[in-house]
């Protein structure tokens, strides 16, 4: 298994052959079924390595299985073949339903097949990214509605929530709107050996207005709330000269537990940390109680191995002892020789950034080879910034009209956000998993047929089709992201060509079926010069979806293409 994944070709192959043959063999053995002569049965391009007859019909196989075709007796374009050794009926001689139900064939084949890989999924577990919320902007929505970090959201407007993907996709098409949001909200002080209490309360949050593009890649009016998935560890940046350089704090140290009246409280974040403590402080000035917090501290220094250094008694909230975390302490950059380890990023393009999605958002909308950030280096005080230009990265990022080159720093940070551990989505009842596999099967297929009306209705440019190429990279993606990545993208591509193929035009199973129903309206069936003109239509139709789709291909992936002939 290992080695196939790390053979890209050999898994861009696996799926676009499976995919046609599954489709292909849903034709043959529904017309076979229906006692209709097939004169061919044949999977691949390029000259045939395999041929063989049985029962009367011919089986290819050509190396490249990128293609294939089933050819039924009757059939358009074998009048002058030799067919008396196949067996069966002609196709138009079938009856109609015969006919419909070998044409639907196909695309309910790649649909069963969706099925199978979503139920084999839900068997062998499915990883699934929880909507918890890891760090909560400044000034942003959620901020000013109340949603904080380590809440998990359940229920959206009476809509189960149960993966961070459909909280954005609900919260994207919310834009001032007033939403009902349950959240799951763990107590602040569990201490170690309790369990925690989880309470779920009810915020009313109205999501922001942005300019940006949503699931299908258009750009618009979307909602956001301001909150980010990783959460940020509770490992300090110690501003030299501080009163928390005076306890004793040093940069890199990390706070794993609060010391309160004997109790110890685990830390699970910066931003935990920073709502203990200000909490806790609150009250106490509230009630003139002396401060009693202690914080233990942890090196991570390799040479101590995380061991316990010392307890510090604090004085006050981390703004004021000055700590901040450490999301944009520069670990190293590839194009500036000139960053150190431990350097700090205070602004750039003179706008101050106090997170990585301000530092993120900023670079797209500044967009140059260089930018002018402000830097405090390593071991300095706060009064000794210095202005420094960088270079940043070009890169490309795929969007609907094309590759669009963007400039970011090649930066690798000390400590970037955590991903919350995925939940492992597991039946062990064969016919529990069945079930999620036709649920699932369900969901995606509403959701790629939507996808297709916005294309047909002209929401959605032609631009966003993709071709053999742009499903050749999915493949490839997939398989370095492991078995499970690649079967759910395959499941996905499954539907998208059952979708496809019902399309009512000329040459797809859906222009067929819609042809058919026409001649039952009308009563008898098509002349065979109509016939015949109704596939020369539908060759027209193949080869401009095929001029549409390779040309879109060609301007997302010619880089690569090029780089890939000339050796770059």
């Amino acid at each position: 298994m290992e080695v196939f994944f790390q053979y890209p070709l050999v898994a861009i192959l696996v799926m676009i052959g499976s995919l046609i043959f599954i489709h292909e063999l849903g034709h043959f053995l529904v017309g076979r079924w229906c006692g209709i002569g097939v004169i061919r049965f044949s999977i691949g391009f390029g000259p045939k390595v395999m041929e063989f007859t049985r029962g009367g019909t011919k089986y290819s196989i050509a190396p490249l299985p990128l293609g294939g075709y089933v050819q039924f007796l009757g059939s358009y374009g074998n009048e002058l073949e030799d067919t008396s050794h196949v067996k069966g009926k002609a196709f138009h001689e079938a009856p109609r339903w015969q006919r419909a139900a070998t044409l639907f064939a196909g695309p309910f084949a790649n649909i069963l097949l969706a099925f199978a890989i979503f139920t084999v999924l839900g068997l062998s577990g499915v990883n699934r990214t929880p909507a918890m919320v890891g760090q909560v902007l400044p000034g942003s929505a959620a901020e000013k509605y109340g949603l904080l970090p380590g809440d998990r959201i359940v229920d959206i407007d009476g809509i189960k929530v149960n993966t961070w993907q459909e909280m954005v996709r609900i919260i994207s098409k919310s834009a001032e709107k007033k939403l009902e949001v349950s959240v799951a909200r763990t107590s602040l002080w569990v201490a170690e050996g309790e369990s925690p209490k989880i309470k779920t309360q009810v915020l009313q949050v109205t999501p922001g207005s942005v300019e940006a593009r949503d699931w299908l890649g258009r750009k618009g009016k979307l909602g956001r709330v301001g909150i980010s998935l990783g959460s940020i560890a509770p490992v300090v940046y110690v501003l030299p000269g501080s009163r928390a350089d005076r306890l004793g704090f040093k940069t890199g140290d990390r706070i794993s537990q609060l010391k309160l009246a004997g109790k110890a409280y685990p830390v699970n974040s910066f931003p935990h940390l920073n709502a203990m403590l200000t909490e806790y402080f609150a009250m106490n000035r509230a009630a003139g109680v002396e401060n009693q917090i202690a914080a233990v501290v942890n090196s991570v220094d390799t040479a101590s191995k995380g061991k316990l250094i010392k307890e510090v008694v604090l004085g006050s909230e981390l703004s004021s002892l000055g700590i901040r975390d450490m999301q944009l302490v520069i670990d190293k950059d590839e194009l500036n020789p000139e960053l150190k380890k431990g350097d700090y990023i205070v602004s750039v393009a003179k706008t101050p950034v106090g997170n990585l999605y301000d530092l993120s958002s900023l670079l797209e909308e500044v967009n140059k080879e260089s930018v002018v950030a402000t830097i405090i280096p390593a071991g300095s005080s706060s009064k000794t910034a210095v202005s420094k230009t960088l270079k940043t990265k070009a890169i490309d990022r795929q969007e609907l009209e094309g590759r669009v080159t963007y400039n970011i720093l090649a930066t690798k940070f000390l400590y970037e956000p955590e991903i919350p551990k995925a939940d492992l989505l597991r039946f062990s009842n064969p016919f529990s998993a069945a079930v999620f596999g036709a649920k699932e099967t369900a969901k995606q297929t509403r959701d790629i047929g939507f996808s297709l009306w916005q294309l047909i209705s002209g929401k959605l440019p032609l631009k966003a089709l993709g071709g053999p190429i742009s499903i050749a990279n999915v493949a490839k993606d997939a398989a370095k992201m492991g078995w499970r990545v690649f079967l759910f993208a395959m499941a996905l591509i499954s539907i998208n060509l059952a979708i496809v193929n019902m399309v009512p035009l000329p040459a797809l199973d859906g222009g067929h079926l819609a042809l058919l129903s026409f001649e039952a309206i009308r009563g008898r069936s098509l002349s065979v010069k109509g016939y015949e003109n109704f596939q020369k239509l539908g060759f027209a139709v193949i080869i401009s979806l095929f001029v549409i789709v390779f040309s879109n291909d060609l301007s997302r992936y010619w880089a690569d293409i090029v780089g890939l002939v000339v050796g770059k």
